[in-house]
């Protein structure tokens, strides 16, 4: 009887310790693609040594984005450098924050809200 029960045993064993090892992993998700937040103004000032552009908000606050050799920059419909950014020039800037510094990972010439094409007019 004892030689049963432990046979019992040992197989109950071997198919639980079976049975983890054949179980499917499960798949490790991809990180969230992390999100941009996005900025529409002039460029006011231009720091050559930082790479960086400073631009001023509705409320008048100025931000400073920071430029690493992974961002684009479009200027003209055309892929452009950090030196082809002028004073002046209206861009919209996709970036991402890290810490208190805002890190710009597009920074795209583009035209001002008044000077948008307007929309098709409602039809009712």
């Amino acid at each position: 009887m004892k030689k049963i029960s432990y046979g019992l045993s040992f197989l109950m064993i071997a198919a639980f310790v079976s049975a983890s090892i054949a179980q499917p992993k499960p798949a490790t998700t991809p990180a969230p693609t992390e999100r941009l937040a996005v900025f529409r103004s002039a460029i006011e000032k231009i720091d050559d040594a930082a790479k960086a552009i400073e631009v001023r908000g509705k409320v008048g606050r100025p931000l400073t984005f920071l430029t690493d050799e992974n961002t684009k920059i479009v200027v003209g419909n055309k892929e452009a450098s950090f030196a082809d950014l002028k004073i002046g020039l209206y861009v919209v800037v996709e970036y991402k924050q890290e810490g208190t510094k805002f890190i710009a990972v597009t920074i795209t010439e583009g035209a001002p809200a008044s000077r948008r094409r307007p929309s098709a007019p409602s039809q009712r």
